[in-house]
């Protein structure tokens, strides 16, 4: 992951999967339409990338920033799954974080996941504030 600017903050990019992490912070500038320029930047980014099949991808990814294993969300009434570490933010997929800002989704646990890791719910709270 590269630290880069990404909107009006940065973010980090991965050159190999275009995948962004942005911090609760920033996802909430997106989410709220603060930050219109992040997405498209994204999206730009993103161009070529193949599209990732939610229920296909079932790898537990890591905090780029404290390598602590995120939380995996579905976003309700989209076909999104994002990644959120409680700490530090929440990682996009190419693709998926212009696929969040028309709506105002609400999230709901990855189906069959369970949650006993201590902070899970939390993390799920922190969605709800960001997303909606």
């Amino acid at each position: 992951m590269i630290l880069t600017p990404l909107g009006t903050a940065n973010g980090y990019g991965c050159p190999t999967c275009r995948a962004v992490f942005l911090s609760h912070e920033h996802a909430g500038r997106v989410r709220e339409g603060m930050d219109r320029v992040a997405p498209v930047q994204a999206e730009q980014a993103a161009a070529g990338a193949p599209h990732v099949d939610p229920r296909r991808d079932t790898a537990v990814l890591a905090c780029p920033l404290c390598r602590q294993a995120m939380t995996p969300q579905w976003v309700t009434g989209k076909y999104v799954r994002i990644d959120a570490c409680i700490a530090h933010g929440v990682f996009f997929d190419a693709h998926e974080l212009a696929a969040l800002v028309p709506s105002r989704p609400l999230v709901a646990p990855l189906p069959g996941h369970k949650y006993d890791t201590p902070g899970a719910l939390a993390v799920g709270a922190l969605l709800d504030v960001f997303l909606g």
